[in-house]
């Protein structure tokens, strides 16, 4: 982005002594007339010699060494922050004790005027233009607070109304004067004009963004009506009026207008929009403004530190010390003129002379500028000066002829010059290229953190993508803004979205790859073709020449080396020289690379596959279609449906040009289709399917067809659909005599039926699926439909017969010799011993499933091992062990494209949460749980859902929402037989409704059944309301049976354990038995706070403030406050928005702990 209404930058310190003409400032600028002073400067019209063009001078004032900072910082932030409503200055001038900002004179009409204009057209048919004004003047207040600042001084006067090729019907507003911009969360240590600055700020408080708003909210009203909201000519009593007692008179205000100034005028900074969005929405005017963020996005993301700014640094400083007749050359540090910015600004506050030379310099305006370095009379001093040229390319060769004169004796100017990646120059240069000190991820980040002004977790497939070059970034960024997949302004934005290419991007990929003939490029284009990095192994039958051509893309940087191979810095150069390829030549390519990796890779899964993808692209049908759908199956069964699918594809791609037999490619594709859950295209490709087999006679096929279809049906909860296929595929397989395919077809029936909730009827079907693999003596069937009555066992209630089925499938399982299987049933084996509060037994049979799973590469396995893991150690209270295994399972998950099998996981996340404290985590979790469409398919995951909504919604204090969530799931559970599920929404509800006079008769039959059916760990819940309850009416003896209960077992988890000691902590405070409670109850604070139990560990604190409280020991008590209010604090900045934190602060727990605060407070006092 070029600088605003600038051919080029003059920027320089130049002693008053060394100017030919003491008239002129700067040595090329002669001063015409004031055009005003403020606090700080003064503002003089001026004539740059050079250019013929007239600029404004900011002057600071003489004799005051603050107002020379000021006029500094204003420089520094200026002209590193440029965007289109900012004045951005032209260069520094002056010396030490006054430096002069050099300004583009900009004409604008007087405050009157814009006040007269703007109610003259409000009401009229051409006033649409003040939504722009509006906009305008809150995405530049935007784009200061995304960039980490505070304007503090929104005021009619410092801005310049601009009136656009004559059009006299509307301005433009451009703000100007940044002297007190501040960093948010700074002190100020000076205030803005009284007239418009916020209540908060009057008061001393720190500024924030809604002080802000509320200072432009003020500009407004004072714009459309004549005056500010508030005006005496006594300041006590005008600060009086905007703090405390003043009502703004909106009644002059443009109706339309109305509602949103009233908005930014609230007293309270938590009652006004929070964001420049906000406050747009308040004028109805959200999705303008949405559009202009778009529009400047580049410049949100160039403003500021550019990428790798300390390495920048320090580069130029060792280059300027070393008294170097090279130029110093960078590449690729981001985009636009911010690098150049901001070592301009840096060099020239350091006292350096600064000459520039932009990118969009015409080539008179570059001869000038040369002129006046060559020529003898120019007094600069070399020794302090330094030319920056922000585009080395766009100089000519005659140019670069006069720019080596420079940099030789006796001028020996010091040059520094950017370029794109891998350009070709004729300059002699040191080359400062801060990626290749990086790796991809490094860059990456380094990148994000200068763009986006925070630190972002790093995507993989962007540090993949763009190799940590910070223009490929940059783009990626600016394409994704513009496209709607990223919100810059977003705090909640995620930097997963898609990258698509562009024809920025691919521009940028073409500048890079200007320097290659077309013979490096096409043996580029070859080594593309592999991949992205290619092990040096397969370079074993190239020739001299091919050898001598990767050296030299080695040497350019185009390609680099790693231990044991040659990759390409970034996958968007690749894709980008690979598409460029004829598909005859990509063919070619492939078919070499496929023999390559059969001869020279070692055996195993990833040569299979790679050879396999190059077959598959290589023109050759047959070896491509054996190839692609041997590693398709293995894929599948491994449970990574997002690779298999892709080789599905190429499958049915290559089957369609007749490679292979089509049936069999639609079939695989099918399959994977539908178990990862897509299926619309599942559907598509069974239908498919079945009319290609119409025309043919494979009846074994139509059969597995049709059971298939019936699967799929059964999978999107459509019984009726999935029975009718299903009874199609047993009438087939019966009248084939295909015993096995009679047996299957028995045994989704019984999924049928259980879907469907009739429990019964599935297990009649099992029982028939069961008896006929008996007789198969198909170990493999009976293991899976054995685990699957465990399963509806459980579900029933029938928990004494549970165990035994699972532990006859895992032993058939063994039989059959199926790891797959073995590991499957393992995982369903933890799961029941977790849910029976088994927790040895669980974590032996998990363990096991994960060994097994990992060791046969068992992905979908893996996954639901390390998620009931993560549910184990959840139940045993280890919360940050329990993370650890989530978040595992839902990275593998996320990784093989099935997000479904991380669900459990997030579950587990989202309870992990609530537990500690972590309220915007479970919301997040759960928020994206509720939005996915498997929350409307699948009405038991719903509930699951629903039952830790309920308990967040009773958490934070909404207990009206949490009493409806846990009565509907308890019905739903109650009409479906799902005994657990039933238990689960009943002891969510009975929490909510503690010191009802029927809840200790509900919680004991509620415990009673829990015990009955072998839920141990929701009996301890139970067991522990109990106590809770008990304890809450004083019978303290009742309390201490029911602790007892739960606290007498052996190998008790944490969890339980905790809350229990923390109960019993508190009935002994009850009894005054200070010392017992004062020990118990400092084990369970210190306990809870370290393994992440917040709410426990405020509790505790709370309990032990109120002992000490009561022993007299006021000090003591007052310091274990202080932590009860550090673990309240966490928790609250935990909760995910106001409404919460509203609800959060008027919980039981809160209004309990200010109770405390003002005990202790007139305990002081006496």
């Amino acid at each position: 982005m070029a600088p605003m209404e600038a051919q080029y930058l003059q920027l320089s310190f130049r002693s008053a002594e060394k100017m030919n003409d003491p008239a002129l400032l700067g040595g090329h600028y002669r001063p015409a007339e004031l055009l005003g002073q403020g606090g700080v400067a003064h503002v003089v019209l001026a004539t740059d010699l050079f250019s013929g063009r007239k600029v404004a001078l900011k002057m600071a004032l003489e004799g005051k060494p603050e107002a020379a900072e000021a006029i500094r910082s204003e420089f520094r932030f200026a002209i590193t922050h440029r965007h289109p409503s900012l004045v951005n200055p032209l260069g520094l001038t002056g010396d030490e004790a006054q430096p002069i900002i050099i300004m583009p004179y900009a004409v604008g009409i007087s405050e009157d005027e814009v006040r007269s204009l703007l109610r003259s057209s409000v009401n009229h048919p051409q006033g649409a233009w003040i939504d722009d004004f509006i906009i305008e003047i809150l995405e530049c207040s935007a784009f200061i607070h995304f960039c980490g600042y505070l304007y503090n001084d929104f005021k009619p006067a410092n801005f310049i109304w601009k009136q656009d090729h004559g059009n006299t019907e509307k301005a433009r507003p451009l703000l100007l004067d940044f002297n007190l911009v501040s960093r948010i969360g700074e002190t100020l240590s000076k205030r803005g004009t009284i007239e418009y600055a916020s209540p908060e700020v009057l008061l001393g408080k720190e500024p924030t963004t809604a002080s802000d708003l509320y200072s432009i909210g003020a500009m407004l009203y004072d714009l459309f009506t004549g005056t500010p909201p508030f005006i005496s000519d006594d300041n006590s009593i005008l600060i009086k009026q905007i703090t405390e007692d003043g009502m703004a008179d909106l009644s002059n205000i443009p109706a339309r207008l109305r509602d949103g100034i009233a908005a930014l005028l609230s007293r309270e900074p938590n009652s006004r929009p929070q964001d420049a969005r906000a406050a747009a929405e308040a004028f109805g005017l959200r999705s303008q403004f949405d559009e202009l963020v778009k529009l400047h996005a580049g410049f949100y993301l160039s403003a500021g530190k550019p990428p790798f700014s300390k390495e920048l640094k320090k580069a130029c400083s060792e280059y300027l010390t070393g008294k170097s007749e090279k130029a110093l050359l960078f590449f690729g540090n981001g985009c636009g003129t911010s690098p150049n910015d901001f070592l301009a600004a840096d060099l020239a506050l350091s006292g350096y002379n600064v000459e520039r030379i932009d990118g969009e310099e015409t080539p008179q305006a570059i001869s000038a500028t040369f002129e006046y370095l060559q020529s003898p009379g120019n007094q600069i001093d070399t020794k302090k000066a330094v030319l920056i040229i922000d585009d080395i390319t766009k100089l000519d060769h005659s140019e670069r002829c006069r720019l080596r004169a420079l940099l030789r004796q006796p001028v020996a100017l010091p040059v520094i010059a950017c370029g794109k990646r891998w350009i070709s120059c004729d300059l002699s240069y040191h080359i400062f290229d801060p990626i290749s000190n990086y790796s991809n991820y490094g860059a990456t980040r380094e990148a994000l953190s200068a763009y986006l002004k925070k630190d972002a977790a790093v995507p993989e497939n962007l540090s993949r993508a763009s190799g940590g070059d910070p223009e490929l970034i940059f783009l990626h960024l600016s394409s994704a803004i513009k496209k709607d997949t990223y919100d810059l302004l977003s705090p909640e934005s995620s930097l997963d979205f898609p990258l698509e290419s562009s024809p920025e991007l691919e521009a940028a990929i073409e500048r890079m790859l200007f320097p290659l003939d077309l013979s490096k490029q096409e043996m580029f284009a070859f080594m593309a073709a592999w991949g992205i990095e290619i092990p040096l192994i397969l370079l074993t039958d190239f020739s001299t020449e091919q050898k001598n051509f990767v050296d030299i893309l080695l040497a350019s940087g185009h390609l680099r080396r790693g231990k044991d191979s040659i990759f390409f810095p970034s996958e968007d150069v690749r894709n980008y020289v690979y598409c460029r390829a004829k598909n005859e030549d990509r063919q070619r390519y492939h078919h070499y690379w496929a023999e390559a990796a059969e001869q020279y890779l070692p055996q195993g899964d990833d040569s299979i596959e790679m050879a396999a993808f190059h077959w598959g692209n290589s023109g050759n049908l047959r070896k491509g279609y054996n190839t692609n759908l041997a590693v398709a199956t293995n894929l599948f069964k491994k449970g990574e449906l997002g690779r298999a699918n892709v080789f599905a594809e190429t499958l049915v791609s290559i089957s369609r040009n007749g490679g292979g037999t089509l049936p069999a490619a639609l079939m695989i594709s099918a399959d994977i289709l539908k178990q990862a859950g897509d299926y619309p295209e599942a559907r598509r490709r069974y239908l498919e399917l079945l009319r290609c087999l119409a025309k043919g006679s494979d009846q074994n096929i139509r059969a597995e067809a049709y059971k298939d279809m019936g699967d799929l049906y059964r999978s999107t909860k459509k019984p009726e659909r999935a029975l009718y296929y299903t009874r199609k595929a047993l009438n087939h397989f019966e009248k084939l005599g295909l015993e096995q395919g009679v047996a299957n077809c028995h045994n989704n029936i019984g999924l049928i039926f259980w879907v469907n909730q009739e429990y019964h009827k599935a297990l009649e079907s099992f029982d028939l699926a069961l008896k006929a693999n008996e007789q198969l003596g198909n170990f493999q069937e009976q293991a899976k439909i054995e685990s699957n009555i465990g399963i509806i066992k459980e579900i029933m209630g029938k928990t004494g017969e549970v165990a035994g089925y699972f532990e006859k499938a895992y032993a058939d399982a063994q039989k059959a010799a199926d790891f797959w299987l073995e590991a499957l049933i393992a995982n369903n084996l933890g799961y029941y011993y977790i849910r029976h509060d088994e927790l040895d037994k669980a974590r032996f049979y998990l363990q096991k499933a994960l060994e097994i799973s990992e060791k046969i590469s068992y992905t979908e396995s893996t996954i639901n091992a390390l998620s009931n893991l993560g549910l184990c150690d959840l139940k045993s209270g280890d919360l940050f062990n329990s993370i650890d295994y989530c978040q595992r399972a839902m990275q593998m998950a996320k990784a093989i494209g099935n997000k479904h099998l991380s669900f459990d996981a997030q579950l587990f996340l989202s309870e992990i949460g609530i537990l500690m404290g972590n309220f915007s985590l479970a919301d997040s979790v759960l928020s994206s749980l509720e939005k996915d469409q498997i929350y409307i398919d699948n009405l038991v995951f719903a509930r699951q859902v629903d039952v830790l909504r309920s308990r967040w919604q009773f958490s934070i204090g909404n207990v009206e929402i949490a009493q409806r969530l846990a009565t509907e799931t308890f019905g739903y559970a109650r009409t479906v037989g799902d005994s657990r599920l039933q238990l689960e929404a009943q002891l969510a509800l009975m929490a909510t409704s503690m010191g009802d006079g029927n809840s200790i008769d509900h919680l004991r039959d509620l415990a009673s059944e829990a015990s009955k059916l072998g839920h141990n760990d929701l009996a301890d819940i139970a067991a522990l309301l109990l106590a809770r309850q008990y304890l809450a009416l004083k019978n303290i003896e009742s309390a201490e049976i029911w602790l007892e209960r739960a606290l007498s077992k052996p190998n008790q988890g944490r969890r339980i354990r905790l809350e229990g000691r923390l109960i019993l902590g508190r009935a002994k405070k009850a009894q005054k038995k200070y010392d017992e409670a004062i020990d118990i109850l400092t084990q369970i604070e210190i306990e809870a706070a370290g393994n992440g139990f917040l709410p426990d560990a405020l509790e505790a604190t709370m309990s032990l403030t109120e002992v000490y409280h009561h022993c007299g020991k006021i000090s003591r008590a007052k310091e274990i406050l202080k932590r009860a209010d550090s673990y309240a604090q966490k928790i609250s900045s935990s909760l995910p928005n106001c409404a919460a934190q509203g609800l959060w602060s008027n919980r039981p727990t809160m209004i309990e702990l200010q109770t405390l605060r003002e005990q202790l407070v007139e305990a002081t006092r006496a």
